[in-house]
C-alpha cells in the first residue's frame, strides 16, 4: 500500500510541476509559473504531514528529517512576512531560489521511499515463498 501511495505522491508532484508551466506557456501568463511554487510546495506539504503521521521508521529515507527541520525554519520564517517587519521581504528572494531545491530534495526522498517500499515487498514475497 506504502508504495503505490508513494508512486501516486511522485506523479502528483510531477503534475503539480507541469501543469501550470504548460498552463503559463499557452495562455503567455507569468502567473502560472508563480502558481508552481503554491502547487508543489502545497502538495509536498500534505504529503509530508501524511508520511509523517503514518510512515514507520524503517521506511523513511534518513534525509526526511533534515528535509523536515528546513521546512520548519521555512514555515517559521515565513511568519516574519506577516509582521510587515521590511527586512523580512528579503526572505521573498531567498524563497524564490531556494524552495525549488527544496522540492527537488523532497521529490527525491518521495523516490526513495518508493524504493524502500518496493524492496520491502520483494522482501516479504520472499520470506512468505520460503
Amino acid at each position: 500500500m506504502l508504495h503505490k501511495f508513494k508512486i501516486f505522491d511522485l506523479v502528483g508532484q510531477l503534475l503539480c510541476l507541469m501543469v501550470p508551466i504548460i498552463l503559463g506557456a499557452y495562455f503567455d501568463n507569468g502567473r502560472y509559473y508563480v502558481l508552481t511554487y503554491f502547487t508543489v510546495g502545497g502538495w509536498q506539504l500534505i504529503s509530508f504531514l501524511i508520511s509523517a503521521a503514518t510512515m514507520k521508521a524503517e521506511e523513511k529515507a534518513a534525509a526526511r528529517k533534515i528535509y523536515g527541520v528546513l521546512l520548519l525554519c521555512t514555515l517559521g520564517s515565513a511568519l516574519l512576512l506577516l509582521t510587515g517587519w521590511d527586512p523580512a521581504f528579503l526572505l521573498l528572494y531567498v524563497y524564490l531560489f531556494f524552495t525549488p531545491l527544496m522540492a527537488i530534495m523532497y521529490f527525491i526522498i518521495t523516490a526513495r521511499e518508493s524504493s524502500i517500499a518496493e524492496s520491502n515487498i520483494k522482501r516479504n514475497e520472499f520470506v512468505q515463498k520460503r
